[in-house]
């Protein structure tokens, strides 16, 4: 598993964001995802954080000083809390709970 470059984040989620200011329909997944952030740890939340800048598990546990296997578990809740199948779709959702 690589850690996505900043840009790779972003243009996932500005393509996330065009859809929905071009005026389409959020999808149920999505509008649940979105529910499901407010019901997001304080350290979940910065994990998701850091996942959005593109770092690896490593460099996450590194910087929270925790083990790698944490936050193996942290990003797997993560995707299931918002119904994401992969790191990208989880930073594409954090980006659109952050505009609402």
């Amino acid at each position: 598993q690589h850690a996505l470059s900043v840009a790779e984040v972003l243009d996932e989620a500005l393509a996330v964001l065009e859809q929905s200011e071009s005026g389409a329909v959020a999808s149920p997944r999505v509008h649940e995802a979105l529910i499901a952030a407010d019901t997001l740890s304080p350290r979940e939340r910065e994990v998701l954080a850091l996942v959005v800048e593109g770092r690896s598990n490593k460099a996450i546990a590194e910087t929270l000083f925790v083990s790698p296997n944490t936050i193996k578990t942290h990003v797997a809740s993560l995707l299931n809390k918002l119904h994401a199948e992969t790191r990208v779709q989880l930073a594409a959702m954090a980006a659109r709970t952050a505009v609402r």
